[in-house]
């Protein structure tokens, strides 16, 4: 595979796929390692690992897409130096990726929440990891929304020649999904805090548990970057 990489222009459009197909390579480990530790702990394999497979198959079809938008988008190249073939692959591409990005990061996170769920009989932490899913949920409906009818007519998205097309602005968009995202993710690494240090055991076995879900986190933040690094804006 390298051999065609290499004859990828620009230069910066086959760095992208070279960092991105480590990524992928790295998430697909740690997905495997996750089933071979069930099955080492002779576990069943529960809905949280096939969760976590979902987010996976999305993460390969991002990379797909990633590989259109540097083939035939100009990833890599100047905004000025687009044709008008190229901006119209780079704007589908960029709907389809926001999307399977947004799905990608609902179904890591609900992972993460359901492994916590299956440690917890108290009631009162099974209501928060209920309500953190639902709200993981509301924000991945929401931000597909917007993406779909961030432009008047729809397919002005990728046809900016539309006369009287409307657009909201992307950076807009950007920021305002970003401020939820990362309380979302700060408050799924937290959750299980306050059961861990409240178990009757020494520090040291707490701090081995913390590391355990650091990386349940771990896990989906490969998946998520592997994304986000997969399209951003050059």
């Amino acid at each position: 595979m390298h051999s065609w990489i290499c004859h990828v222009n620009p230069p910066k459009g086959r760095k992208r796929i070279e960092v991105t197909t480590t990524l992928l390579i790295l998430a697909i480990v740690t997905v495997y390692l996750r089933f071979i530790a069930r099955r080492w702990a002779r576990l069943a394999v529960g809905i949280d690992e096939w969760t976590l497979v979902g987010a996976l198959v999305l993460v390969l079809a991002i990379y797909v897409e990633g590989l259109v938008w540097v083939l035939h988008g100009g990833i890599g190249k100047h905004v000025t130096e687009l044709s008008l073939a190229e901006l119209t692959v780079l704007f589908k591409c960029y709907l389809a990726y926001w999307v399977t990005f947004t799905a990608t990061f609902a179904l890591s996170k609900l992972s993460v929440l359901l492994f916590y769920a299956q440690l917890s009989p108290i009631r009162g932490f099974r209501v928060a990891y209920s309500v953190v899913g639902f709200l993981v949920v509301a924000l991945a409906i929401s931000i597909c929304t917007v993406e779909f009818f961030q432009c008047g007519p729809f397919h002005f998205i990728w046809d900016k020649t539309i006369p009287g097309g409307v657009s909201y602005p992307m950076t807009r968009i950007f920021y305002w999904t970003a401020i939820p995202t990362l309380f979302l993710n700060a408050t799924v690494i937290c959750l299980p805090m306050p059961i861990i240090w409240g178990l009757q055991m020494e520090t040291t076995h707490k701090i081995t548990l913390i590391s355990v879900f650091r990386w349940e986190a771990f896990e989906c933040l490969l998946l998520c970057a592997h994304s986000r690094l997969g399209f951003e804006w050059v």
